[in-house]
């Protein structure tokens, strides 16, 4: 049974009245709540449903999404987004939803918990980094050596969920870096290394190459530098690379001294220089008062005897060839390393002379003259490799000359036992290839010189020449020989730059033992000319605590020549060189045009594309660049370039007006001023085989102050000393 409360009183009418007015404004509340911005997080209508603003949500938007990041887990199911792994707090944490920040569990941290956290905030000896940055080289407590032991997957895993790790400071270890370095050293007891078959061998000392290779002559500085064990860097003052320069044509007059070839730009006024290898007396030291050009440069007080001045050059050409390594026998000839020419032209070379060789296949290079030579042998230094470069015709119908496709073709059937190896046989001429200038001689009619063509291939029994030839029996004694080129060098020497000693071994010695702290206390340093440009630094740590599975040196080449470097240095630059030498077909490697194709007036350079790589933009030509030509009949000087075409073709400024020379000289050549950019590497040659242990084995690291508690008769920083009572 229902109750009415209200009545036809009025007292109950006025109740009446009182409730209904109460509900109908409690529901005109709710309704303008949801027609207006609710929590000032969102929007709604009364045909439409709540619509939250980005990053809210919940019946009334007053709840906050918290940030995402790649899921360390899996976590609960349809938590992770298929397509980008993303994971709220990234799986790591929970997310306040009051606040939209993220609490993270322990060992995380990040606004997402994106990565993990440092232990110890690596106890302010250190700093946290991503696991794929950090460098394992003597992290004692991971075992490892280097990054690259541990496999790629693992490691684009590590970069990707940012894994952190405490890369400690020099001298300090440990995962939260509160450890110190204990100092590492050889341990003194043991002076042989066990080999796997239990034999015996003396340790050997940490041997490194610093080697410089261009294809030009090298000027400029550069730093080395050295890391330790703890991961202290170091790196010498800057060093004035020994710059040389070779030329047969260097010429002398009262203080001048000129240079065809247009190298002399590499030296500055101040230097001092030391010219050696002359013919007239001229081996001289030099103080550069000033330099005119490329090719021209004044000494102060100094006068040279009148040399050269038609500036002949030395070189001569060598068809009959024979190349000896040094024999083990004593009592040969052949014991010491020797050129021997059945011609007899060797009578111009002397005792101490240096000489260039080109046109070999195995022996171009520099070489010093040696004593005991003579008319026909010459010894040299450094060591040559055996090699042959003529043939000789000994047998009837052996050679024979084709007329049809200007060929020669070597009857294998005159070897005895002839092997074939594919469609090549050992024949005589094996020792020709495509592009080699070759000279015929003591032929009825096909005497001269040839050039073999790259196409067809060059095989041991046939070759092809670019020029016609005669139909003929090659008859016995006939000879054919490359052209080797045997030029006598005279050399320049930088000695010393603006009172800097240059870096000759003495000086690099000691600049690295005399490191801070000595710790390269003890050095060997050597250079070697392989050729004029390409040397080496060959460095040998003789002191037992740096031989041990050592760092390779640095060499910083690059240069930071602008205020604010320290130091400021130039770097290491060379003169980038294009010799004008000819293919198989006779093209040159360049070309200066003085009219294009439709016969409009130009002052160009070309490169033969099709027989050569040689590419301007990569060679570091660009419009401004200064640039030597010298060797040509008519166009030797300074160039700028004005325009680059495409990588082949450069044009010049109009105000020097070239003469065209479609065919210049194969002495010719283009040269400029660049970077030496990967030119100079460090190699190990000898890996050390001195132990590198923690207190040299022979105490214990007391962690807390980086120091080495010996064991009894040990002593020294790194317990590398031993003693005795004996002693």
């Amino acid at each position: 049974m229902s109750v009415d409360l209200c009545t036809d009183t009025v007292s109950c009418h006025n109740k009446c009245n009182i409730f209904g007015l109460v509900n109908m404004l409690l529901i005109l509340i709710l309704l303008l709540g949801l027609l207006v911005n609710v929590h000032g997080q969102g929007v709604s209508s009364l045909d439409s449903k709540l619509s939250c603003d980005p990053g809210w949500f919940g019946f009334q938007c007053n709840r906050r999404h918290c940030p995402s990041g790649v899921a360390w887990n899996p976590g609960d199911k349809g938590s992770v987004q298929p397509d980008t792994f993303y994971a709220t707090c990234s799986n790591a944490g929970y997310c306040d939803t009051r606040s939209g920040e993220c609490k993270c569990f322990k060992g995380f941290t990040g606004a997402s918990c994106e990565r993990s956290f440092c232990p110890g905030h690596c106890s302010g000896h250190g700093s946290c980094v991503p696991l794929s940055d950090f460098e394992f080289e003597d992290v004692a407590y991971l075992n490892l050596m280097s990054l690259n032991h541990l496999p790629h997957d693992i490691r684009s895993v590590f970069h990707r969920a940012k894994n952190r790790v405490c890369q400690c400071d020099p001298e300090w270890t440990g995962p939260d870096c509160r450890e110190r370095l204990c100092p590492y050293g050889d341990d003194p007891r043991t002076d042989v290394t066990t080999m796997k078959k239990g034999t015996q061998n003396s340790e050997k000392d940490e041997i490194q190459q610093i080697s410089l290779a261009a294809n030009g002559p090298i000027f400029g500085s550069m730093l080395l530098e050295f890391e330790t064990y703890h991961r202290q860097k170091y790196h010498t003052i800057p060093l004035f690379f020994p710059s040389r320069l070779y030329s047969d044509t260097l010429s002398f007059s009262g203080s001048v001294v000129r240079d065809p070839w247009r190298q002399l730009n590499i030296f500055e006024v101040g230097d001092f220089l030391t010219f050696s290898n002359t013919v007239s007396n001229n081996d001289k030291r030099c103080l550069v008062q000033s330099i005119e050009s490329a090719s021209s440069l004044t000494c102060e007080g100094v006068t040279f005897v009148d040399e050269n001045i038609e500036q002949n050059s030395s070189l001569k050409t060598m068809s009959y060839l024979d190349f000896f390594a040094a024999t083990r026998d004593k009592t040969s000839v052949n014991s010491v390393d020797n050129i021997f020419d059945h011609s007899n032209s060797l009578d111009s070379f002397v005792e101490g002379d240096i000489i260039t060789i080109k046109g070999s296949k195995r022996n171009d290079g520099f070489y010093t003259v040696m004593a005991g030579s003579n008319s026909n042998r010459m010894y040299v230094s450094p060591k040559l490799k055996n090699e042959k470069t003529f043939y000789n015709v000994s047998k009837t119908s052996e050679l024979y000359f084709n007329s049809s496709d200007n060929s020669l073709s070597y009857d294998v059937t005159a070897i005895d036992g002839v092997t074939k190896f594919g469609d090549n046989m050992l024949g005589k001429l094996k020792i020709f290839k495509g592009g080699d200038r070759i000279r015929i001689m003591h032929t009825q009619h096909n005497d001269g010189i040839y050039v073999v063509a790259p196409i067809p291939t060059p095989l041991s029994d046939k070759i092809y020449v670019t020029t016609s030839l005669v139909n003929e029996v090659a008859p016995i004694g006939s000879l054919l020989s490359l052209q080797v080129v045997v030029v006598k060098e005279k050399q320049i020497h930088l000695e010393r730059r603006l009172g800097h000693n240059v870096a000759y071994p003495s000086k690099v010695k000691w600049e690295l033992e005399n490191l801070p702290q000595q710790i390269l206390p003890s050095v060997n340093v050597t250079l070697q000319y392989k050729t004029a440009f390409d040397m080496a630094y060959q460095v040998t740590f003789i002191d037992r605590r740096t031989t041990g599975d050592q760092k390779l040196l640095s060499c910083k080449h690059e240069g930071c020549d602008i205020a604010g470097c320290a130091p400021r240095y130039m770097g290491l630059h060379h003169l980038s060189t294009i010799e004008n030498f000819r293919d198989g077909n006779m093209l040159p490697a360049f070309s200066i045009l003085t009219h294009d194709v439709n016969g409009e007036s130009v002052n160009r350079i070309l490169l033969n594309s099709s027989a050569f790589t040689f590419d301007f933009i990569a060679l570091g030509y660009r419009s401004g660049t200064k640039f030597q030509i010298a060797g040509s009949t008519h166009n030797d000087g300074e160039y700028v370039v004005e325009t680059i075409t495409n990588e082949k073709q450069i044009e010049v400024a109009r105000n020097n007006n070239f003469t065209e020379e479609i065919l210049p000289p194969a002495t010719a050549r283009l040269m400029h001023k660049m970077p030496l950019g990967k030119g100079c590497t460090v190699s190990e040659v000898v890996k050390g085989t001195h132990e590198k242990v923690e207190c040299s084995g022979r105490g214990l690291c007391n962690a807390k102050h980086g120091v080495c508690e010996c064991m009894p008769y040990f002593t020294g920083a790194a317990c590398s000393i031993y003693f005795s009572i004996v002693q």
